[in-house]
């Protein structure tokens, strides 16, 4: 690892968990690398932002879990108070929304609690230095993810309009004759509209389209 000099100063850290044991693990893991310096922690997300006051800090370890404020709402606050302040995730959360939100939130680096010591420093010392670290890990959930979006564009693009304004209604449980009156068409129209979507969506039944509707977000 890089080791602090004079015109290379180390990286101050706050770290923030709930869990004890966990946060003097992370503690203990930092404390033989020269680059980064452990100056604070916090257990909760009030304290966080008191310590972010009372110290100048570099990067901030965050959990997202934390009593008081969770880590999502110290971020939007961070990002807002302390702008200089680079945030690197570290959470048990692997769920595609929690990452991105996290992105969106102004997190440059997001790793799993199982990350090893080597990943954990090379993460600080990459968005410290002004880049972004998110672990392989993270990075495949986030582009399965792309990808899902990719091929439910590709289905939206498949069917009509007015194949979509079925397909909700199918979801919200509407009968073929419900449809027909709520969207002014025939009984036939409606039918015929809900093979073609059972086509193209490639799905064997109702429950199909309901499963895809709710997947892809229709009701929405």
């Amino acid at each position: 690892m890089n080791e602090a000099s004079p015109l290379r100063p180390k990286i101050r850290v706050l770290i923030a968990d709930d869990h004890r044991l966990f946060l003097d693990g992370l503690k203990m893991m930092l404390l033989n690398e020269p680059s980064i310096e452990v100056v604070a922690e916090a257990s909760d997300g009030v304290e966080v932002l008191r310590k972010l006051q009372l110290y100048v800090i570099d990067v901030l370890l965050l959990d997202i879990q934390l009593p008081e404020m969770t880590g999502l709402e110290v971020a939007a606050e961070v990002r807002k108070l302390h702008g200089e302040v680079k945030i690197l995730v570290v959470s048990m959360y692997n769920e595609r929304a929690f990452i991105e939100r996290m992105h969106k939130l102004g997190a440059s680096g997001y790793i799993l609690k199982s990350a090893a010591r080597d990943e954990l420093i090379s993460g600080i010392q990459k968005i410290a230095a002004g880049g972004v670290y998110f672990s392989p890990d993270v990075t495949a959930i986030v582009l399965g993810g792309m990808a899902d979006r990719s091929r439910r564009a590709a289905a939206y693009d498949r069917i009509t309009k007015r194949e979509l304004e079925v397909l909700t209604l199918i979801a919200k449980e509407f009968s073929n004759n419900a449809i027909a009156e709520s969207l002014h068409l025939s009984v036939q129209t409606v039918s015929t509209h809900r093979k073609n979507l059972l086509k193209k969506l490639a799905v064997k039944n109702t429950a199909g389209l309901v499963r895809w509707a709710m997947d892809n977000n229709v009701l929405e």
